[in-house]
């Protein structure tokens, strides 16, 4: 494979120069190891591997005018001209974006989500707010390059269409790798008929089992995407679950949980679901240390890990997400 230009230097991608055998193979050794540190061996299957060219989100630094992603371990920035990692929406926004910057001379941060309805982007300036003149030129770049949505400082400046989720909101890095975990978390959930979703987000999984004809109800403390699933006639309910974790009283009517937390885990959660016996329960971690503190919680309450699948999510990064079945 041909490795980016900018490999080695921007910190986004440290594994390009592995075959991808052998990155695959790495990948997969992290979690048997966080796994194995917990006391767990459970089957772990092969990675499922994931196309470059598919992120659909990213966050770009830039600084004085200078536009790009941070260096390994540093807040120096590189400047890009292309990613092998985004889809090519969001390269193509790439070069556009450079000239803005540089244009205004801007520093911060700009996050940019790819949709279907166009790019989504919220722009955080560090130094200052831009007086109206300048403020021009950002609604000339949307009008320009297929922006669906522009938020500056937290305020909308432009918006082509009305999107059904909050700006910069939390969505899995890639279509292709939702669409995966969708299907891990269905399969996970056969023969059940009420569901929980934990941690639910702006509904990655609750969606499709409500749509798939599950009973199922969503928990997240993010107050904005509660109400976009509530306008979807979806139950959901605003609550941290870090402080405030379900009871067994309220989890006993379920027969399963689905669990998809930050990279802090569920700690507290789990130690309650250790104590419950439902038909199945599904979790879906970024972080496979806090993902095997948490099974081991829940297999020494009595739960048995029967697989383990690791999902390439986050391309020739340190990362990867991990999807465990349990039963008990």
């Amino acid at each position: 494979m041909k490795l980016c230009p900018f490999f080695g230097k921007c910190g986004g991608c440290l594994f390009q120069d592995l075959s991808s055998s052998d990155y695959l193979i790495m990948k997969k050794n992290v979690v048997i190891e966080a796994l194995r540190h917990r006391g767990l061996t459970p089957p772990v299957d092969d990675v499922i591997a994931l196309p470059s060219g598919t992120r659909r989100r990213a966050t770009f630094a830039m600084k004085n005018g200078i536009f790009g992603f941070n260096a390994i371990k540093s807040h120096i920035i590189v400047p890009i001209t292309s990613c092998l990692v985004l889809t090519p929406s969001l390269e193509k926004l790439i070069q556009p974006l450079r000239e803005v910057v540089k244009a205004l001379h801007a520093s911060g941060d700009i996050a940019v989500t790819d949709t279907p309805w166009g790019i989504d982007v919220v722009w955080k300036d560090k130094e200052h707010n831009l007086p109206l003149t300048k403020l021009e030129a950002l609604t000339t770049f949307c009008q320009n390059n297929a922006i669906a949505r522009f938020h500056y400082q937290d305020e909308p400046i432009y918006q082509l269409h009305a999107l059904p989720f909050p700006p910069d909101v939390f969505l899995q890095p890639s279509q292709i790798g939702e669409e995966t975990l969708i299907k891990l978390v269905l399969k996970g959930l056969e023969g059940c008929h009420r569901v929980l979703d934990l941690f639910c987000g702006q509904g990655t999984f609750t969606r499709p089992l409500h749509q798939a004809g599950f009973i199922v109800k969503g928990y997240d403390s993010t107050s904005e995407s509660i109400k976009a699933l509530r306008r979807q006639n979806i139950d959901a309910e605003e609550r941290d679950l870090f402080r405030n974790p379900l009871t067994t009283e309220e989890i006993q009517k379920s027969d399963a949980v689905v669990l998809d937390p930050p990279r802090a885990g569920a700690e507290a959660q789990c130690r309650i679901l250790a104590e419950m016996k439902l038909k199945h329960l599904v979790m879906v971690s970024c972080n496979p240390q806090t993902f095997a503190r948490d099974a081991a919680l829940l297999v020494n309450g009595g739960w048995q890990l029967h697989q383990v699948i690791p999902v390439d999510q986050f391309i020739y990064s340190k990362h990867i997400e991990v999807v465990g079945f349990f039963d008990k």
